[in-house]
């Protein structure tokens, strides 16, 4: 959890500056924390470069200082347009949402509008008709990452009875990273991948899974009055790639998809282990299938519960077979 009581809370964000010799004021998110002798630095995701995304966690002293105990690199972002090491996800660039078709182009070909939001979609775009055609009012996952510009591509789009969890029918819901929030306070104008979200009095807000910070990768029910798009909640979630814990192996089992449309959460089984899949994992299977037997790669961390979340489930590639450790039951 972002914060368990003890003063202690992590950040998962976009490290902005930071010393030369790692010893002082570093800046995360748009946050300062403070590093001294006693902060431990990993690097064993990549060397600390400005653009990346850290993993901070904190404490906050009697003053009000953010004293880092811990910073440690989680991936370089891909925010080129470019999946740089060739892993099949856009790390830091990417989303994934659900909502209710408003508009598509004639040939299928173009600017799609789900949930308030443009796509473009492409010859390379999957588009899936899985429960039901493509029509307008259909409810719809889409998948997309940004290209250089900022443009949302999407990556696959399909017909689904999930709604990533909406509280009321005529909300969405997008699961994204932000880029810019209010000064002050988390009341005003959000943007996240490339989206205006606007929030007021009425928005929640919740900081269950690290702070709010640039860079943090968060779910945002909203709903579009007027063409704002209105934020109900933001919450905290850990960025797909970014928890502890990664292993590889046969999916077992993926906890029966036909009742699990109706609930939040699936329990999925690779290698043997348990994991719980929640709408803000990332399910990507663009370098290989996700289907019972296939074999996948899975980040995951443990909650408060105990409980292994998984982050993001990717289809492995035929080269990653080669060199990465397979997990036998």
């Amino acid at each position: 959890s972002s914060n368990d009581g003890s003063g202690e809370a992590e950040i998962y964000g976009i490290l902005q500056s930071f010393p030369a010799n790692l010893i002082g004021n570093w800046n995360v998110g748009g946050i300062t924390f403070a590093a001294d002798s006693a902060t431990e630095f990993k690097q064993r995701e990549g060397v600390f470069a400005v653009g990346s995304t850290v993993k901070v966690h904190f404490g906050t002293d009697g003053n009000g200082v953010h004293r880092a105990r811990e910073i440690e690199t989680r991936f370089a972002n891909d925010d080129n347009g470019r999946d740089d090491d060739g892993n099949g996800s856009f790390e830091g660039a990417e989303g994934h949402a659900y909502g209710a078709i408003d508009a598509i182009p004639g040939n299928q070909i173009g600017l799609w509008r789900i949930g308030g939001i443009e796509y473009n979609v492409s010859n390379s775009t999957v588009l899936a008709e899985n429960d039901g055609t493509f029509a307008v009012g259909k409810q719809v996952k889409v998948e997309y990452y940004l290209d250089g510009n900022g443009g949302r591509i999407a990556r696959k789009i399909e017909t689904t009875s999930e709604t990533g969890g909406v509280t009321a029918p005529t909300r969405f819901k997008l699961f994204g990273f932000v880029s810019q929030m209010p000064a002050n306070g988390f009341v005003g104008t959000w943007v996240v991948d490339n989206i205006i979200f606007s929030a007021d009095g009425n928005s929640q807000f919740k900081e269950n899974n690290g702070l709010f910070g640039l860079g943090a990768y968060v779910a945002v029910e909203y709903t579009v009055q007027n063409g704002t798009n209105q934020v109900h909640e933001i919450e905290t979630h850990v960025p797909p790639g970014a928890g502890p814990n990664l292993a590889a192996g046969r999916i077992d089992d993926k906890g029966g998809q036909l009742v699990a449309a109706a609930q939040l959460l699936a329990t999925w089984t690779i290698a043997g282990t348990s994991y719980t899949v929640t709408p803000a994992t990332d399910l990507n299977d663009f370098t290989g299938a996700l289907n019972v037997g296939d074999t996948a790669v899975v980040n995951s961390y443990l909650d408060g519960n105990g409980n292994r979340v998984a982050t993001q489930i990717r289809g492995i590639t035929l080269d990653e077979i080669r060199y990465v450790p397979i997990v036998q039951n």
